[in-house]
């Protein structure tokens, strides 16, 4: 028996080995690429169905609206007509009857409109036309008058119903406005009682409806300066005032005060200025305000600078406070008509 020759019989095996080896790798590799194709071929095809589904979903949801709109509208006349069959059901004339319940209706509205018109524009062109309207003799107008008319009736209705909202809107911001400044003036008073302080001052107080206006105009004047000329916060004090019945007993008769525009609180810093300006011209610290006519009776009177005070102070220091009153009454003057237009 021969020799075995194992270099050669290992040659064969290790041979044998790699090829194995080689084959598994590229087996597997093949099974790899085959499966990742299958998977992109079927995620191309899955996206397709979907696509294909989603289409003919939406054609479907197409087909339906427009089928739904259908059947709404037929049902509505079906709905109108059954109505009208009723309403008309034993009458000789129909057309008679609708013709007379359209003109009743017209009628009705147009009262309803100049109720509501004259509490909402008592005085306003669209009040006066459809008063206009309202004297017309509704049962002699033509049908296309009368179609005409009832336009201008729903027209009409549309812009009072408008008008309405942006009241109620105005109303509801002026509301929220006043409440939050009120919160606001509210906290301060906690800690200056400036309020307090403006209750008792003699020139906040007026007597009855001949000097409610004078006593007003001429408090502020003099006064501009302490609440650092905020027209707000003025608004807000001469409101408070009223509500509170001049913070009076109840029942104590007590004349509103009128609370002035910004134009007039203008007006008002205008003639402080005014007086300002001739102590600061003259060197005079005794001169006294002299009221404007038009403010009506104001029951006092007094220095434009007040120098009576608990501790007596230099003129020089007087005139100084009186420059620097004349500058921010100046600047006040020149911010609110900004903001006036």
């Amino acid at each position: 028996m021969g020799q075995v020759d194992w270099t050669l019989l290992t040659n064969w095996v290790i041979s044998g080995l790699i090829g194995l080896l080689f084959g598994l790798i590229g087996g597997w590799v093949t099974y790899r690429f085959d499966r990742n194709r299958d998977d992109i071929a079927w995620q191309r095809e899955k996206q397709k169905i979907q696509d294909d589904w989603q289409h003919q979903k939406e054609l479907l949801e197409v087909q339906f609206g427009q089928r739904l709109k259908e059947l709404e509208l037929q049902l509505k006349r079906e709905e109108n007509e059954h109505l009208r069959e009723a309403l008309l059901k034993g009458v000789d004339n129909p057309i008679e009857t609708i013709d007379t319940l359209t003109r009743a209706k017209v009628r009705f509205q147009m009262e309803h409109l100049v109720q509501r018109a004259e509490i909402l524009v008592p005085e306003s062109r669209i009040t006066d036309y459809l008063l206009s309207l309202r004297r017309m003799d509704i049962e002699s107008l033509k049908n296309d008058q009368l179609r005409k008319i009832t336009s201008e009736v729903e027209r009409a209705d549309l812009a009072l119903a408008v008008l309405q909202e942006l009241q109620a809107r105005l109303e509801q911001s002026k509301v929220e406005e006043d409440t939050e400044l009120g919160m606001e003036l509210l906290e301060d008073v906690k800690t200056s009682k400036f309020i307090e302080d403006m209750r008792h001052h003699l020139g906040w107080h007026h007597h009855d409806a001949n000097d409610a206006k004078g006593s007003t105009w001429s408090a502020i004047a003099s006064e501009a300066g302490r609440f650092d000329y905020n027209y707000k916060f003025l608004v807000y004090f001469l409101k408070l005032k009223n509500k509170n019945n001049g913070w009076q007993i109840q029942g104590t008769p007590y004349t509103p005060v009128p609370i002035p525009s910004i134009h007039e609180f203008i007006e008002i810093l205008e003639v402080r200025l005014l007086h300002l300006k001739k102590v600061i011209d003259t060197g005079d610290l005794t001169l006294k305000w002299d009221w404007p006519p038009a403010w009506g009776y104001v029951p006092w009177n007094g220095p434009i600078i007040n120098t009576d005070t608990v501790r007596k102070l230099p003129d020089d220091f007087n005139l100084e406070i009186a420059n620097r009153e004349y500058a921010q009454t100046e600047i006040a003057i020149k911010q609110y008509r900004l903001l006036s237009g």
